[in-house]
């Protein structure tokens, strides 16, 4: 969980803001269970989630990584104004555009970061399931991502 993810968890379906809607962001990967890495939104050097690794999709082949299905949970408010916006320390923050990022630790620091060259957006909170199946990340991701240009 990073640290703004508290920020993230709300109750209510009103604020006083606006209308809140809870959303997942599915992201389909090729992993390994030995890789320590996360998977991360990144809404802005300050706003980032982590997502989560739901599921592995074997085959009955042995492969070194698998296809994986990861989700991240996200609270995001439409504002009266029709912004769509996210709650972090305590304040709203208008988000419409986010990198998906990796981050490899290293003796229990996650010291090593790679961005997606890709700028994704978000535009309708009207779903409650976005999917996402062209994750892929530059040839250059250090230490041992650096094989992750690869789509499944």
């Amino acid at each position: 969980m990073s640290d703004t993810d508290e920020d993230n968890d709300e109750n209510e379906n009103q604020t006083t803001n606006g209308h809140l809607t809870s959303v997942n962001i599915y992201a389909l990967w090729r992993s390994s269970e030995r890789e320590k890495f996360k998977l991360q939104a990144v809404f802005d050097p300050d706003i980032k989630f982590d997502f989560e690794c739901v599921t592995r999709l074997f085959d009955g082949k042995a492969q070194d990584r698998y296809p994986s299905v990861y989700r991240l949970k996200l609270n995001l408010i439409q504002t009266n104004n029709d912004e769509i916006a996210i709650k972090h320390k305590k304040t709203l923050h208008p988000v419409e555009e986010y990198q998906l990022r990796l981050s490899e630790s290293a003796y229990l620091v996650y010291k090593s970061h790679t961005k997606e060259d890709t700028t994704r957006m978000i535009r309708d909170i009207t779903s409650p399931h976005h999917f996402l199946f062209n994750v892929v990340f530059p040839v250059s991701a250090p230490g041992k991502l650096n094989s992750r240009n690869q789509t499944i």
